[in-house]
């Protein structure tokens, strides 16, 4: 299993490719932080660049929907191993910001994965 560093690295990559970030910027619209409670926060800006890295928000901006969790709940998630909506009624996910946004976040995370898969 990866590292949530090396996933967001992973999902950095399948964003340079243009078709998905296009459709990604579309669905999301909004820049995403992710809170790993002490392991670290990272971003993915699905509002303009379509790019994820370290930190809160990109330099200058701030996040539109934070989610917090551990990263543990975050990786299982990505791998496909675990239900947000059920991890959010238990309280494993807080969600800051506009929910339906985070909704689609599923989906999008997904077609990035895959693209990297590809390569």
């Amino acid at each position: 299993m990866p590292s949530a560093k090396e996933l967001f690295g992973q999902i950095n990559d399948g964003l340079k490719d243009e078709g998905i970030k296009k459709q990604a910027l579309k669905k999301g619209n909004a820049i995403f932080s992710f809170d790993f409670k002490g392991a670290g926060k990272y971003y993915i800006d699905l509002k303009q660049t379509g790019v994820a890295g370290e930190g809160a928000a990109p330099q200058g901006k701030k996040a539109d929907i934070t989610l917090t969790m551990d990263e543990k709940t975050f990786l299982d998630l990505a791998e496909g191993k675990g239900n947000a909506q059920k991890l959010f009624m238990q309280g494993k996910i807080k969600i800051k910001g506009n929910m339906m946004r985070a909704t689609a976040l599923g989906d999008i995370l997904k077609m990035a994965q895959t693209e990297k898969a590809k390569l």
